[in-house]
Formats: C-alpha cells, structure tokens, sequence
C-alpha cells in the first residue's frame, strides 16, 4: 500500500518551515471554521484598545493620573494581526483603526497639554 506525501499531515515536505503539525490542522480547523475569525479577532483588539484609550482619555480630562503601562505589546500585537490580515479584510479594519487614532491623539493632545513646562518642575 503505498501512500502519499500529501494526504499525511506529520510530513513536513508539506508544511511551511518551522510549522508543527498541530499548526497546520489548527489554522485548518480555525480557517474551516470561520473564515473571517482574523478580521474578527483584529476587530476585537481595535475595540478593545479603543475603550481603555476612551476610559483613559476621560480620566485624563477629569486630572486623574493615568497608566498606559502596557499599551505598547496591546498595539504591538494589534498591528501584527492587521499585517497578518488580506488586503480586502485590511481594509475593513481601517474604520476601526482610524478611530483608534483619532482617541490616541486626544489623549496626547490632553495629556501635553495639562503638563507643566520641562524644567519648572
């Protein structure tokens, strides 16, 4: 019985290199199961980030101390998931992104503003 390089999924011929088996058959299973589950998960980050910006702005804007602690893997990972995106999905996230701009820059623009001149402090 002879069988082939293809239909056996632990050859690694057919994977990418440097992907496990268990790589494969989960994006297979992941893939098959929702097709759109990237753009939805990258949509989820965006909206995600968009509220905590929100809840800081608000706290900035009221003279509260803020942690941004963090941000910086939360966007890290975010735009890893758009780059991983096909340019159709990519375009679609764009809304989501953009209004995550826009909060990112009334943050600064709220927290530069409030702070004391360098140097008087």
């Amino acid at each position: 019985m002879s069988t082939s390089n293809t239909q056996d999924p632990d050859h690694a011929e057919d994977r990418p290199p440097g992907a496990s088996p268990a790589e494969d058959w989960t994006k297979l299973l992941f893939t098959r199961a929702n097709p759109h589950a990237e753009l939805q998960a990258a949509q989820a980050l965006a909206h995600a980030a968009h509220r905590t910006l929100r809840v800081s702005l608000a706290l900035a804007k009221s003279g509260r101390a803020i942690d941004l602690t963090g941000l910086d893997r939360w966007f890290g990972r975010l735009t890893a998931s758009a780059l991983d995106l096909e340019p159709h999905e990519g375009r679609q996230l764009r809304p989501a992104l953009l209004a995550l701009l826009d909060c990112l820059n009334q943050l600064e623009h709220t927290v530069t503003s409030r702070a004391p001149p360098p140097g008087t402090t």
